[in-house]
């Protein structure tokens, strides 16, 4: 394990390329084409927020842009080249169970697809409603996780009207959600 000084002299690319190495068989989370065109900066930033977390620190934020929940492991979409949620569950998996809240407008396929059948890496999304936003047909409540992932996604599509006006249903929701987190952890 590095820390957060050790990780801040490797390179951006060097530190993406040994990211994207696959944790177990069939997994890559980056769609190895799409890497030229891919920012390294943004996903050096949240592989060391996660080294900064691993190592002590009490939280990091990571801005990067676009979000990269998109991506998923063969394919970009919604303007994602690189899911960074996914290169930062993939390093701290090594270390034991992770879990990952997405909270966005859009549901997250990508981190969804590239951890349903991983039982280590735990998926909640709270989103639009999937039969009329992006993207289409993607984060209904049934989709589970499947394989060793069986239980570990909880998709929570919310009413349009509730994503856009916010209220009580949507705090209920988010409630709900960290209950769902506290045997994974």
């Amino acid at each position: 394990s590095q820390t957060a000084s050790q990780a801040s002299t490797v390179p951006p690319t060097a530190r993406l390329e040994a990211s994207c190495m696959p944790r177990k068989a069939g997994v890559s989370s980056v769609p190895t084409p799409c890497l030229p065109v891919a920012d390294p900066g943004s996903a050096d930033a949240a592989l060391t927020a996660a080294d900064l977390v691993w190592a002590g620190a009490s939280a990091a934020y990571p801005l990067c842009r676009p979000p990269g929940h998109h991506a998923t492991r063969d394919r970009f979409g919604g303007y994602c080249y690189l899911n960074h949620a996914a290169l930062v569950a993939q390093r701290l998996a090594a270390h034991g169970p992770v879990a990952i809240v997405d909270v966005d407008y859009h549901h997250g396929n990508g981190t969804q697809q590239i951890f349903y059948r991983h039982g280590d890496v735990l998926f909640v999304s709270l989103h639009a409603e999937p039969e009329w936003e992006y993207p289409l047909f993607w984060g209904r409540a049934d989709e589970t996780g499947g394989g060793d992932g069986l239980g570990t996604t909880l998709n929570l599509p919310l009413p349009t009207v509730i994503v856009q006006k916010g209220g009580y249903a949507l705090r209920a929701l988010g409630d709900l959600a960290m209950r769902f987190l506290r045997p994974f952890s």
